[in-house]
């Protein structure tokens, strides 16, 4: 049996046909990539933003997450030994660089930036390293005074005073505590997205992403952590791509692109890591000065949602990454539809090929713990024609089953198969 049939049977759900062609998307990222871009799998680019338009990130929604824009240059440290009330005491940075604690943006969650300092409240009983959650008074208060690197030549004395009723109250000044300022953001004027986005320089936060429900994966630059030693990290600013809450994502290594097809939706190998695609799909090669990228890497993506009776995999496969001069990426998209089928558990199937040539044959694919009779697959022309009647009876276990050539004219056709008194739909391409 050919190595695409016993893929195929891999699903422990239904496995539909290609739902379109592949498409290859363009992402430009500018010179020096110079822009974040915001991707839809299902409707592509929605939205992009210049990088640097931002310092600080505070999330909306029910988490309390804090980025730092790292890829810019800025750093955080937490000054030794400060409380909610220390914001205002004289600090002395020498061996600032040397000796304090500092972080940055989790590579693995949306929901723990660099002030959070590794630490998600909501699974660290109450702790988001800026601050802590009150049981009195159900804020989160304010705990840590960070100094912020803002540009090479200027630094801020800054806190989180509380989070309470859905509003971060913010402080900062400069080092020597001039210039003391109070914003406020307020969660519900950024509704439906991740974060709302602080800028120093004009006192204020900014809405620069898409709604939540409405992207899959965002393209640009963000800091990884590189290893320079036993034990030893370094944050490194780095260009790839990071998806959002909720989607999963599967890397597949070693494998041929083209014709690999995507694991179960419950496998193991996909991961909410929000880097999970991240840099490393490319290399740089010194001997060409050029980007190189794999042969035998595909990467499936799909958004989780509970109880969903049928969700869109997608396959990306990049092709071309230019550099720094202009920033492009390019890759195949190609969707595949999966439904899950509750009636018969266990059971997967398929037609195969999907999408084939005149007068080629098909094969129906099924593997089930019990024996199946009178299994009826109709192909039937998006007019109504009839154009294939088959009945079946399958043996327990793995069967492949020979439907014959079809003889039809090039268009999409629909697949119906009847199992018992369920009829379960399926679509098949004639080229």
């Amino acid at each position: 049996m050919n190595k695409y049939i016993l893929t195929l049977l891999a699903f422990v759900f239904i496995t539909n046909s290609i739902l379109a062609e592949t498409i290859e998307h363009t992402v430009i990222l500018g010179k020096d990539y110079q822009n974040d871009v915001w991707f839809s799998l299902e409707n592509g680019i929605l939205q992009q933003e210049n990088k640097d338009n931002w310092d600080l990130a505070f999330q909306s929604g029910q988490r309390a997450g804090v980025l730092v824009n790292g890829q810019k240059g800025m750093k955080i440290w937490v000054v030794p030994n400060s409380n909610e009330d220390s914001f205002s005491n004289p600090v002395d940075t020498n061996g600032m660089s040397a000796t304090w604690e500092t972080a940055v943006n989790s590579e693995e969650s949306w929901h723990v930036g660099a002030l959070n300092l590794g630490k998600d409240g909501y699974i660290t009983d109450g702790d988001f390293g800026w601050g802590y959650y009150d049981l009195s008074t159900h804020y989160i208060v304010g705990s840590k005074v960070f100094i912020i690197k803002v540009t090479n030549n200027s630094y801020k004395k800054f806190m989180i005073e509380t989070l309470a009723a859905s509003e971060y109250s913010i402080r900062y000044s400069n080092l020597n505590g001039t210039d003391e300022t109070i914003a406020v953001i307020k969660k519900k004027d950024y509704t439906g997205q991740n974060y709302a986005y602080f800028s120093f320089a004009t006192n204020s936060a900014k809405s620069r992403e898409p709604l939540s429900l409405n992207w899959d994966l965002v393209f640009g630059k963000y800091e990884s952590l590189i290893p320079t030693g036993p034990g030893k990290f370094m944050a490194y600013p780095v260009t790839g791509v990071k998806s959002n809450l909720s989607i999963r994502v599967a890397e597949l290594k070693g494998v041929d692109p083209i014709s690999v097809l995507p694991p179960a939706a419950n496998d193991e190998k996909y991961s909410e890591v929000i880097t999970t695609i991240g840099s490393d799909w490319k290399t740089f090669n010194q001997a060409s000065n050029e980007y190189t990228l794999p042969t035998d890497l595909a990467y499936f993506v799909y958004r989780h949602m509970e109880d969903a009776p049928e969700l869109i995999v997608y396959k990306i496969v990049f092709k071309e990454f230019s550099g720094s001069a202009e920033g492009i990426i390019k890759f195949d998209l190609t969707p595949f539809g999966i439904t899950s089928v509750e009636d018969f558990p266990g059971l997967s199937y398929g037609i195969h090929p999907n999408v084939i040539g005149q007068n080629e044959s098909v094969n129906f694919v099924m593997n089930y713990d019990n024996m199946l009779e009178n299994i009826k697959v109709q192909i039937i022309s998006m007019d109504g024609r009839e154009v294939m009647n088959k009945q079946i009876t399958t043996q327990s276990g793995l069967n492949a089953i020979d439907l014959g050539a079809m003889n039809a004219p090039s268009g999409m056709y629909l697949v119906a198969v009847t199992i018992g008194n369920k009829v379960y739909h399926d679509k098949i391409i004639v080229r």
